[in-house]
């Protein structure tokens, strides 16, 4: 049979019924990731660790055992997200070495739903970035035009989806990373609003505003995945302790009588007139559905990049502080030459992060400079 972009429900579904083995479907998109590596969606590989875990569900299967929710899926994970035993780098350099004491509470969810991690996805360095070409490792590529960008800074996971070389991946969002690369690539993705997923064992970026969310290729997958990732979890103090909904449940009921609102700010200037007609075809599709569409004023609208970017350098300076090769990173090769730990710090930061960058954190330019 085809495994050419199955659904979730497809691959748990085939596994109960013996239509196909795990390891089957896990050495079907390691073929995959293999002939698609000049899009170099991954910057870490998993093949040994995936087969042996396929192995072990083929074994259970075998036995008559129940399988959990998602077990035997084989998933992609951002290299921002930690998993332990497995390199965590960020995107950087200054991390390439570095493997994840534990996992981070997204990752931990869905391993106990019995996902299988096929391996990490680039991205741009620490999350800052929109086009996935900030990444100390390459840019990534986007599957349906090599020659343009697969969206940032969660593009090797969008683009591991689309070119169907995993089920689902985890992706995070701070103002967009996983929306816009979504869109770009083609595919599902939600960034969960804040507070709902736990951010415990991301590598913090902005801390007021990352949060982590699926890739997949249906809504359906989308709202099953956040019915296990938005969990409690101690670890995060900011994490709302109202239980999440059942939120699959309820994707066939009717939208009639719901109210979109439309703001009028979001229709001036910049906009594109594709998107614009886009959005008016959107609009007349949920008419006919019922749903009432009314314009709204949401003034502040005009402040919020300003905002964005007083907010986002003071959390990013402060979160990648740590990464001085004392603490987290490799240290400089200076760092013996009777240098304060401080001036020391700041020229391994200046080392081992990027030129190309969006944004830059406090002490890499001036590292460069001791």
């Amino acid at each position: 049979m085809s495994f050419s972009y199955l659904t979730i429900k497809q691959i748990t579904d085939g596994l109960e019924r013996k239509e196909f083995s795990c390891a089957d479907i896990v050495e079907y998109y390691l073929n995959r990731i293999e002939a698609n590596k000049d899009l170099n969606a991954f910057i870490t590989l998993l093949p040994e660790r995936a087969l042996l875990e396929a192995k072990k569900v083929d074994q259970k299967i075998q036995s008559g055992q129940r399988l959990k929710k998602f077990e035997g899926v084989p998933i992609s994970v951002k290299d921002i997200i930690l998993t332990r035993g497995v390199k965590a780098t960020g995107g950087s350099r200054i991390l390439e070495n570095y493997y994840a004491p534990y996992d981070a509470s997204v990752v931990k969810f869905l391993k106990e739903e019995g996902v299988i991690i096929l391996g990490k996805t680039n991205c741009d360095e620490f999350a800052m970035g929109a086009s996935n070409e900030n990444s100390a490792f390459g840019p990534v590529k986007n599957p349906w035009d090599k020659s343009r960008v697969p969206g940032g800074s969660s593009g090797g996971s969008a683009a591991s989806v689309a070119a169907d070389l995993c089920a689902f991946s985890v992706g995070t969002d701070t103002g967009g990373s996983i929306r816009q690369p979504a869109a770009f690539c083609g595919v599902t993705g939600l960034k969960p609003t804040y507070a709902r997923v736990s951010r415990h064992g991301l590598m913090a970026m902005t801390s007021s505003l990352d949060q982590a969310g699926p890739f997949t290729r249906t809504a359906e997958e989308a709202a099953q995945i956040l019915e296990v990732i938005a969990r409690p979890d101690h670890y995060d103090a900011t994490l709302s302790p109202q239980a999440a909904e059942p939120y699959s449940q309820r994707l066939n009921e009717p939208v009639k009588n719901l109210t979109i609102g439309l703001p009028k700010e979001y229709f001036g200037n910049g906009l594109d007139q594709e998107i614009k007609s886009a959005i008016q075809a959107a609009v007349k599709e949920f008419k006919k559905l019922g749903v009432k569409i009314k314009k709204v004023s949401l003034p502040h609208t005009a402040y919020s990049l300003a905002v964005y970017y007083v907010i986002l350098p003071a959390e990013v300076s402060s979160n990648l502080a740590r990464y001085d090769g004392i603490r987290y990173g490799s240290p400089s090769k200076a760092a013996g030459e009777g240098l304060a730990v401080e001036s020391a710090g700041l020229r391994s930061r200046g080392q081992a992060t990027g030129d190309d960058r969006h944004f830059c954190f406090i002490g890499r330019l001036s590292g460069r400079l001791l």
